[in-house]
């Protein structure tokens, strides 16, 4: 059982699923056209540095992946990713939102993919990185619906 669905209460379901946006394992490729021209210069220590340097990324990137998860359901946003700080949890209720916000990544246009920033009535910040564009559309549309309904 996963971590969103371990967290839904009573009553609760998932209106979308994600992880986190499979472009976490695009940049580590930059650096292998560096390995290869340092590999046919002569410069075999610094290729296997460049050579090596990715593949310790995508190691990352594949840890970040497998332990993203992040759900739409109908009374939260909820979240579990994988980094840096090691698991990070956002969660918000769709109904104390004031605000959310998109930051498309920098390929966005080939990927739609980025950062959404939900902010609620506390003026807490919960934040989501590198998810699909999809997972802003969703919060985006149950928003809608949640402020139709109470007017």
């Amino acid at each position: 059982m996963s971590y969103v669905e371990r967290s839904l209460d009573r009553g609760e379901r998932i209106i979308y699923r994600t992880k986190q946006h499979s472009v976490v394992f695009f940049w580590p490729l930059l650096f292998i056209p560096f390995a290869a021209s340092a590999f046919f210069t002569g410069r075999n220590d610094v290729g296997e540095i460049l050579l090596g340097l990715p593949v310790a990324l995508e190691i990352f990137g594949f840890f970040q992946r497998y332990f993203s998860d992040f759900a739409v359901t109908n009374r939260r946003v909820v979240g579990k990713s994988f980094g840096y700080s090691v698991f990070h949890r956002p969660a918000v209720m769709l109904v104390e939102l004031r605000a959310v916000e998109f930051k498309p990544g920098v390929l966005n246009v080939l990927f739609d993919y980025g950062r959404v920033i939900a902010v609620d009535i506390r003026g807490e910040r919960h934040e989501f990185y590198n998810v699909p564009g999809e997972f802003y559309r969703q919060i985006q549309t149950r928003v809608a619906r949640i402020e139709r309904i109470l007017q």
